[in-house]
């Protein structure tokens, strides 16, 4: 049980919090940066979102392997595509294809730094042995 708190809860709780921010009508964007500030969120929300994932399908492991990342990218662009969907439906947010494609960058992104951490992490262990 206590895998599950320390690995999977926190990307079940960030993938809810996106949910409930796709929810609202509304937002005010806490960075402005011109007509690119709405993609840099999307592009963050779901970089924090793969790298989240990816820890959670690793869960024991010291590193993630291709099946794990193949699974997180998936399930990540996945999840894009349905909040992308059900912003269609929520009143004063719309459905954008650019969204959609700003949070499948960032699950990639996310998710190959999380990997490129792990691998480092395991290879400045190796080296002090």
């Amino acid at each position: 049980m206590n895998n599950f708190w320390s690995h999977r809860a926190p990307a079940i709780a960030w993938a809810l919090t996106l949910f409930v921010l796709s929810s609202m009508p509304d937002i005010p964007s806490p960075i402005h940066l011109g007509t690119w500030d709405d993609k840099l969120q999307h592009f963050v929300a779901y970089a924090i979102l793969g790298a989240l994932v990816l820890r959670a399908m690793a869960m024991n492991r010291e590193s993630p392997n291709g099946r794990h990342l193949k699974l997180t990218l998936a399930l990540g662009i996945f999840y894009g595509a349905t909040d992308e969907l059900h912003q269609y439906f929520v009143p004063g947010r719309f459905m954008e294809f650019n969204d959609f494609a700003a949070d499948a960058a960032g699950v990639v992104a996310g998710a190959l730094f999380y990997l490129w951490l792990c691998k480092r992490r395991s290879s400045s262990k190796s080296l002090e042995t």
